[in-house]
């Protein structure tokens, strides 16, 4: 068992019952709990679905919407978005930052139920639920439209795409790692080596009509329109098992240009900022590093 706040432990249970017994834990020198407090809230979707949030923020941050909340989200391939001890979770929740992770349905989290009701042509439940919990999150005290910052990886940049596409006075910012984007083209390009997975997961775009339609009406790059949208910062890299870097360059040329033609400025049709950046190889499938120490600030402002 772990958690944002539990180290990573063995425990051993009897099903007969009686307490359980901890084999193992991880131990994580200068980590005081007490300094933070994580929770479990349920946002409710639009078709009454209860979506998990995990949170967690220091201690002394009130819920009254002033805090700046960075939320999760993933909610493909039936991969659970887990709630786990990070340093750099740790770090920012020292800083006053808000952690949020939704479990968004076309993850694992619930089972493989909640995996198939966010696959194929229900792959808009995933929007739903991103935009509900962002929606919860307000109404919650926990943040503000203005102070929401989304974060996804892969694939998962799909539904955090389409959700500030949907919804973009909800955000004010979106970070994008090697981003699934423009799925509808990759998909249906021939020289993109994608694996059954990609073909389980999405469908055929090119021999399904129903794949095709809810490609093009989840694609983030297919869905650009005249209006306010949040900052956005997408990397990505030439070379690695992800996405095709065009998917990310699409995106933000799409941003930039809106309805009209594409500018240089950095800009994006609505004045906010879309700038990228391309390495040569992924890190986005890189183990976390290790813990070997970890001590918070000496003050909140550090």
């Amino acid at each position: 068992m772990d958690s944002f706040l539990t180290p990573p432990t063995m425990i051993r249970a009897s099903l007969d019952g009686g307490d359980p017994f901890v084999l193992k834990r991880v131990e994580v020198p200068g980590l005081d709990a007490s300094r933070y407090v994580e929770k479990r809230l349920w946002a409710t979707s639009p078709d009454r679905t209860r979506v998990p949030i995990s949170l967690i923020a220091r201690a002394d941050v009130v819920a009254d919407g002033t805090a700046p909340v960075l939320l999760h989200g993933h909610g493909v391939f039936g991969q659970c978005l887990d709630p786990l001890l990070r340093p750099e979770v740790l770090a920012l929740a020292d800083r006053g930052v808000v952690v949020a992770v939704a479990h968004v349905r076309g993850g694992g989290e619930l089972g493989p139920q909640w995996h198939h009701d966010g696959r194929r042509q229900r792959r808009m439940h995933s929007v739903d639920d991103l935009v509900a919990c962002a929606d919860h999150l307000v109404a919650s005290g926990w943040a503000a439209p203005d102070r929401i910052g989304a974060v996804a990886t892969g694939a998962g940049a799909m539904v955090v795409g389409a959700a500030a596409n949907r919804a973009p006075e909800l955000f004010r910012a979106v970070l994008a790692e090697t981003p699934l984007v423009d799925p509808l083209e990759t998909m249906l390009a021939p020289e993109v080596m994608l694996t059954l997975e990609e073909w389980t997961e999405f469908g055929d775009p090119a021999e399904d009509e129903t794949a095709y339609r809810t490609l093009r009406a989840c694609g983030p790059a297919e869905n650009i329109r005249e209006t306010e949208y949040p900052a956005v910062y997408t990397f990505t890299a030439l070379e690695g098992a992800d996405y095709p870097p065009a998917c990310a360059a699409i995106w933000v040329a799409r941003r930039e240009s809106g309805s009209r033609p594409i500018r240089s400025s950095g800009r994006s049709c609505c004045g906010s900022p879309t700038p990228s950046r391309t390495a040569r190889t992924s890190a986005s499938r890189e183990s976390p590093g290790s813990w070997t120490s970890w001590a918070p600030p000496t003050s909140k402002d550090d």
